[in-house]
Order: C-alpha cells, then structure tokens, then sequence
C-alpha cells in the first residue's frame, strides 16, 4: 500500500503479549480462516515495514486501530514511527525501516472479529494520506490484519469500580459502577455499569438512569454469541446534566427492563 507519495507499507508482521506474562510473547498465532487470535486483556504487537519513497518533508503519526463490522472502535494508538525516536522528517529516500507498535486489547472487548487498520497522517490534518493499493478499507486507511477477539469470561475489574451487589431478576448481577469524580453542568456524564450473568443469554434488556433533572435509556443488546453463564461484561450509558444544575452531588437511580418492556425486579446483596 502506498501513502500518498512519501511511504509504502511493504509488510507487517504480528504478536501477542499477556500482560500478566513478559515471556508470553505468540509471535504470528493465526487461527481458522487467517484471523489472528488475541485474547481480551493482551496486547497486540504489530510491526509494520515502510520504505520511504521520497525525502519525507511533513512529521507524520502513525495511527493504528481496532474497527468493529459496525465502524465503531475498540483500540487505537497514535504516535510517531519507531517508539518516537525517528520521525519521518529524517527518513532517506529508499529507506527501510521497521516500525512496531504495541496497541492495547480492552479485556472487555466482546469476542468477535475486527479489522486492524493503518493510516498515516500530519498531526494538524483531520484525515491522513491518501491510500492507493493494498487492502485498503477507506480513503486514508489500509487492513493489515484481521484480528479474531476472545474476550475472557472473568475479566478484572477496574479499581476505580465503586463495588455494588445488587440480583435483577433471575439472570442479571449488578456488580458495580463506575462514576466520573466531576462532570460540568451541560455536559455528558458517563456512567459505566458492570453486569454479571447468572445464566446464558441471548436476549436484550433496557437500562435506565434517572437523576432528579434528567433519564437517560439504553438498550442493552447481547453480542452475536450471547453472555455466557457467569460471565462479566459492561455497558456505558450517557447521561445529560442540566445546564442549570446547582452544585452538589446528584443521586442516580436504576432500573431494567426485559425485551419485552417488562420490569425486572432488583434485590439488593449486602
């Protein structure tokens, strides 16, 4: 793939780290169907081949990201080639050189199979060089790899989780929530929830918040596999804080309801 006319990518090559592991290094695990396999949790470490094709007058980034079927992105890293320390200003005519980049996996990224992009761009522009050859899935972005996702069944729980118990019915456990320290009146605020399956589902459920100036609702669909017994999974839900709120704190409250509009009772742990 070539990127406007200052680099071609001429190869890549691929490896996955755990974390928890320093000697866990998989270098080219490809599974069925040539995706390769990553676990939730690990990092993927892709290192791509470019050849300058010119004397490189811009300081260009190179961007690589975790694309769902959806166009929404679970991954993305940004940086100067090589670590940082070799910016494409100083590349030669003809040169080659390998470029590695290490990208996070989210370990509550649901299991699935996502495209692993590349593009390279200024800093200052919205949209990166132009792509001509390769695999190339937008005006400014090539595939590399296609990356099958497992996302494990207990991944760990952030320790900015305030820990909370709570039974919805007999198939959902609410086990805490994450809520930012300050949110700004008129602004958005996240609020990330952590679920628990009881049992196998494949079935959606409605989410909804409620503050004394605002509700916010979210429907909750299950990935194309379903949540497996047990397993730990999140969702976010946005929640808009009035323009006019006063300072202070705002008390949230919850409530769920099946796919079919009903209310699931809640029964709290502790």
């Amino acid at each position: 793939a070539i990127f406007g006319a200052d680099a071609r990518l001429v190869g890549f090559d691929a490896s996955a780290l755990d974390p928890l592991d320093d000697s866990a290094l998989r270098p080219r695990r490809f599974g069925g169907g040539g995706a390769f396999d990553v676990v939730g949790g690990e990092t993927l470490g892709t290192t791509l081949h470019w050849q300058a094709l010119r004397r490189i007058e811009s300081d260009y980034l190179v961007t690589l990201t975790l694309m769902d079927a959806a166009g929404h992105v679970w991954a993305q890293t940004v940086s100067r080639p090589v670590g940082q320390a070799y910016a494409t200003t100083a590349w030669k005519a003809g040169e080659r050189l390998a470029d590695y980049h290490a990208l996070p996996i989210d370990p509550f990224t649901p299991s699935g199979e996502y495209s692993l992009r590349v593009s390279l761009g200024a800093l200052a522009q919205k949209a990166g060089l132009p792509v001509s050859g390769g695999r190339a899935v937008a005006p400014d972005q090539v595939e590399v790899l296609r990356v099958r996702v497992a996302k494990p069944l207990h991944p760990a729980l952030p320790a900015q989780m305030q820990p909370y118990l709570a039974y919805l019915g007999g198939a959902l456990i609410l086990r805490g929530v994450e809520i930012p320290e300050a949110v700004s009146p008129g602004d958005a605020a996240v609020v990330t929830l952590y679920w628990q399956a009881r049992r196998a589902l494949d079935s959606a459920f409605a989410v909804t918040l409620r503050s004394t100036d605002g509700e916010s609702r979210t429907e909750v669909a299950p990935p194309d596999s379903g949540w497996r017994a047990w397993e730990i999974f999140r969702t976010d839900h946005a929640l808009l804080v009035p323009p006019d709120a006063p300072p202070g704190r705002l008390p949230l409250r919850l409530s769920v309801a099946d796919a079919n509009g009903q209310p699931v009772s809640v029964q709290p742990g502790w």
